[in-house]
């Protein structure tokens, strides 16, 4: 999703799971990667993998005003 607000640009990116009929049945937020004035505060780099009926999304986040980077990861079900 993209929102803008304030001068501020951001955009989310999600894992999201449909049944065999196309119905949304979740819905998990990975990251988040901003722009303000031209330059990029938070950027959002992932790799998703799965195994079977399981997706596991690696996240690291850097603070381009600090440069310290975070990891994380985010895991769900595969339908």
């Amino acid at each position: 999703t993209r929102n803008i607000k304030g001068g501020m640009d951001r955009q989310s990116f999600f894992v999201i799971t449909y049944d065999s009929n196309g119905k949304e049945l979740d819905s998990k937020k990975i990251g988040e990667t901003q722009k303000f004035n031209g330059q990029f505060p938070v950027i959002t780099f992932f790799t998703i993998d799965t195994n079977n009926n399981r997706w596991v999304a690696s996240v690291q986040t850097k603070s381009t005003t600090t440069g310290k980077p975070t990891s994380s990861k985010v895991e769900g079900t595969c339908m």
